[in-house]
C-alpha cells in the first residue's frame, strides 16, 4: 500500500508530500533514509529492554521539495489488557532529519499515524513507544 498526502511545511514553503508504504514495498530511497537514519538516532535500541524490536508493518515519509526529510515506522501488536487481547497499532521511530527540525514534520507525522492507525485501519487504540531518556 503506498498512498500521499500533501501538506505545507511551513508558512510560504512548498508543499510537503506525506508517503505511506508498505514495509515491503520501499523503494531502495526509502530503505536507505531509514536505516541510516534510524541508527543515527536510535542505534539497535530496542524500546522495552530485554525485548527484540517488532517487525515494522508501515513506514510514512515526509517528502520536501523532493527531498525524504521525517520517518515514522507502524507495527501492528498483540498486546493483553486486563484478561483481553487486542491488536493494536504501535507508532514508533519518529524522527526528522537534523537540518529540518523545528519545521512541524513529526507533528505531521504524528496526526497523519493517528488517523492511519485509529481511523483507516480501525484498530481500538495506538501506542506510541519511545525510549526513556527521550
Amino acid at each position: 500500500m503506498a498512498c500521499a498526502s500533501v501538506f505545507p511545511s511551513a508558512p510560504n514553503q512548498k508543499i510537503a508530500v506525506i508517503e505511506v508504504v508498505a514495509e515491503a514495498d520501499l523503494t531502495a530511497e526509502q530503505t536507505e533514509f531509514a536505516a541510516f537514519w534510524t541508527h543515527k538516532y536510535f542505534g539497535h535500541v530496542s524500546a522495552c529492554q530485554n525485548r527484540n524490536q517488532a517487525n515494522v508493518h508501515w513506514r510514512i515519509f515526509v517528502r520536501d521539495n523532493g527531498e525524504l526529510v521525517s520517518h515514522l515506522s507502524l507495527t501492528e501488536l498483540a498486546v493483553q489488557l486486563d484478561d483481553a487481547i487486542l491488536n493494536v497499532g504501535s507508532i514508533g521511530g519518529v524522527f526528522t532529519v537534523k537540518s529540518r527540525l523545528c519545521e512541524g514534520f513529526a507533528k505531521q507525522l504524528m496526526d497523519y499515524a493517528e488517523d492511519f492507525l485509529l481511523q483507516q485501519s480501525e484498530f481500538p487504540l495506538a501506542i506510541l513507544f519511545c525510549l526513556p531518556e527521550l
